[in-house]
């Protein structure tokens, strides 16, 4: 292992042996690639260039960012997104969803606060500090487990019944 804080610096050329194209073959790909973007919309090609410009800044500050964090903060990072997909697999049903939809709406609001509170811990470093951190995972936890088990009473009732 390196003792002391090391950086490597690694181009295209760095993976070439597994296949991959070096920067000159990249370039042309990426630029093929765009070319066909382009021709299959009426995008111009101002549109283009501040996207390539954008998705280049995001994806350095992200890799910053990551580099930043401890491990069991990347894991953190990992429960946020996982939660906040799962919210949002909840909201993007919801317009396919005409039963339960209480019960849709309460599990995007829980999913979410929880992806949140998981943000929360990456600073924090600890579930239970401060405690309203600890209150908000509690609740989260709590309210998935109650609409489970409405859900599944619901379930259990045939529809021509729940009707009385």
């Amino acid at each position: 292992m390196l003792s002391k804080k090391t950086c490597l610096i690694l181009g295209a050329g760095a993976s070439a042996h597994l296949g991959f194209p070096l920067g000159a073959k990249l370039r042309i790909d990426i630029l093929d690639i765009l070319r066909d973007l382009k021709n299959k919309h009426t995008w111009p090609d101002e549109f283009i260039f501040l996207f390539i410009v954008l998705a280049a800044a995001g994806i350095s500050v992200l890799m910053s960012f990551l580099q930043s964090l401890e491990i069991d903060q990347i894991f953190h990072l990992a429960e946020v997104i996982l939660w906040i997909s799962i919210a949002s697999v909840f909201l993007f049903r919801l317009q396919h969803t005409q039963n339960n939809r209480d019960l849709s709406i309460t599990c995007v609001i829980a999913f979410a606060l929880f992806g949140v509170s998981d943000f929360i811990e990456i600073n924090t470093r600890a579930w239970y500090q401060p405690l309203s951190l600890f209150i908000l995972k509690a609740c989260c936890v709590l309210t998935l487990v109650t609409v489970f088990i409405i859900y599944r009473r619901r379930r259990k009732i045939p529809p021509d019944k729940s009707l009385q």
